[in-house]
């Protein structure tokens, strides 16, 4: 199975988001700021991570362009999520975000339906 890696620093949000993606038959990870989730990539490379745009440590931005500066994370295919309308995909693509979902529209399946469409 695939590992999804959710960075997520709200605990039940965190759980939410990880009974949606273990629904859709993949294990998951959880990190709870930027830096744990650095050093869990440093031990082992998620298929796909999962990400709030607005992390409590360092703003999900500087996640990912840390993410983009090294040759074994480059290529993780990224999706955003993010509480308010108006981020557009084009702008986080050079960082690696294939799918960015709002938190007001987006529904469990839109979650499963985003970690199987960046993988195929």
């Amino acid at each position: 199975m695939k590992e999804v890696l959710i960075i997520e620093s709200d605990t039940w949000l965190g759980d939410h988001f990880e009974n949606i993606v273990q629904s859709g038959e993949f294990t998951v990870s959880r990190a709870a700021n930027s830096y744990s989730a650095m050093d869990m990539i440093t031990d082992k490379v998620p298929a796909v991570i999962l990400m709030n745009l607005k992390l409590s440590s360092v703003n999900g931005i500087g996640l990912l362009h840390e993410l983009q500066t090294y040759s074994d994370t480059a290529g993780v295919p990224i999706i955003v999520y993010a509480d308010e309308e108006g981020i557009e995909l084009e702008t986080l693509e050079p960082y690696g975000v294939k799918r960015v979902l709002i938190g007001a529209t987006m529904k469990p399946a839109d979650v499963v339906a985003a970690v199987r469409g960046v993988l195929a």
